[in-house]
């Protein structure tokens, strides 16, 4: 069996934050919550995570 891997494996800040925002819905606030993280995720070099983030903020689908 095969371990499901999400840009969330791992330990980081980021990631837990990213883990919560996971579970708090599609809301206009949650959005700007998931852009304000992919531009700390790039800033941080966490590009995978940064570029997931930009595509929860714009409401499209992600496939991970």
């Amino acid at each position: 069996m095969t371990e499901k891997r999400t840009p969330f494996n791992g330990g980081s800040e980021l990631r837990k934050k990213a883990e919560e925002l996971l579970q708090a819905g599609e809301t206009k606030d949650v959005r700007d919550k998931w852009l304000a993280l992919a531009e700390e995720a790039a800033q941080e070099g966490d590009y995978l995570l940064s570029e997931y983030a930009y595509k929860k903020a714009l409401g499209l689908r992600v496939l991970w």
